[in-house]
């Protein structure tokens, strides 16, 4: 009866790891761009990052609710329907991909 219960309590640990697996696109994102896009951008005072919490999302100063959904994530654009952004993560690199066309960020080290 005791090896039961400990293949139980194990085997629901191992679960409980799993259901709370990190989010791998936690923390911030910089765009990656050419030479002459970084300097409009910034000549604009723009900063083309995207920062991830567990579940939200901030770029451009403005905050969005995010959801993983499907291998999407699922964002909410100001209360509205959801929007699907396909990603791929790949060690420090980051391809997001909407309306068909994708863009790479680059994971920004603490």
């Amino acid at each position: 009866m005791k090896r039961i219960v400990s293949i139980v309590i194990v085997i629901v640990m191992v679960l409980s790891l799993v259901a709370c697996g990190g989010n791998d696109l936690v923390g911030k994102w910089q765009m990656v761009m050419s030479e002459e896009d970084m300097e409009a951008g910034a000549a604009l005072g723009i900063e083309l990052s995207i920062t991830f919490t567990e579940d939200t999302m901030e770029m451009m100063g403005m905050t969005f609710d995010y959801k993983i959904k499907n291998g999407q994530i699922m964002v909410k654009l100001f209360g509205e329907e959801e929007e699907a952004m396909d990603f791929d993560i790949k060690g420090d690199k980051l391809i997001l991909t909407a309306d068909g066309e994708a863009q790479e960020f680059v994971r920004v080290k603490d």
